[in-house]
């Protein structure tokens, strides 16, 4: 069986760490919610790298169905976790609302993935060509992500942070899922993979909207 590790090339070591907020001490000082955005920043920070660094390192079969499950698994459970951090120390009810909801839809998501992958013991890697291809859709999918949370600022309010972060993952998912259906050949994945897309391009318009209603802080920096 074809197996391929899932990594950055050396020379986007750096890279690797995401450090998506780290607050000014003047944006602290002056944000309404400032004790709760610090404690934010930091667990939401910890998540990411740990998360990130996990999925570089997965190890791929070459089969896109079973690769796309088991990185979105792991993209699942970092949505889920982001969301708890949200629940935990946001305020707005909206954006706790949009932080129950996409933590139920990757849950959800996640139990299918996992009962697909249970039914689907081997894998049927690809030829060593298009296992090259495909490798590096997904490696630009991954960087692509990792390029937007980098680019987020970040602000005194946790909510707005949540919500500039999530649309960012849920890009990412959204465009790991179109490498699937290019490349994948089962139906339960495609079918997944479709309904990733629908799901989360609806979360991500209602997180917009969020953004728009409430405006950034006029405070911010660039991460």
């Amino acid at each position: 069986m074809l197996v391929a590790v899932f990594v950055f090339s050396s020379c986007e070591k750096d890279q690797d760490v995401v450090n998506p907020l780290t607050a000014t001490s003047e944006q602290a000082a002056k944000g309404a919610y400032r004790e709760n955005d610090k404690a934010f920043d930091k667990e939401m920070q910890q998540v990411i790298n740990s998360m990130m660094k996990m999925m570089n390192q997965m190890e791929m079969t070459c089969d896109p169905d079973i690769d796309f499950a088991h990185m979105m698994i792991m993209h699942h459970e970092m949505g889920v976790k982001m969301a708890d951090i949200e629940l935990k120390y946001g305020h707005e009810p909206e954006a706790l609302e949009l932080a129950e909801k996409t933590k139920a839809g990757n849950l959800e998501s996640k139990e299918r993935l996992e009962a697909f992958l249970a039914s689907h013991p081997g894998a049927e890697p690809l030829s060593k060509e298009e296992c090259k291809m495909f490798m590096m859709e997904m490696r630009e999918d991954m960087m692509a992500m990792m390029h937007c949370m980098r680019s987020v600022k970040d602000t005194p309010d946790p909510d707005v942070d949540f919500a500039q972060l999530m649309i960012c993952h849920h890009q990412g998912a959204i465009a790991m899922s179109e490498t699937e259906l290019k490349w994948g050949d089962d139906a339960m994945a495609l079918e997944e993979a479709r309904l990733i897309i629908e799901e989360q391009s609806q979360e991500i318009m209602e997180l917009a909207a969020f953004l728009n209603e409430h405006g950034i802080p006029a405070k911010h920096h660039k991460m």
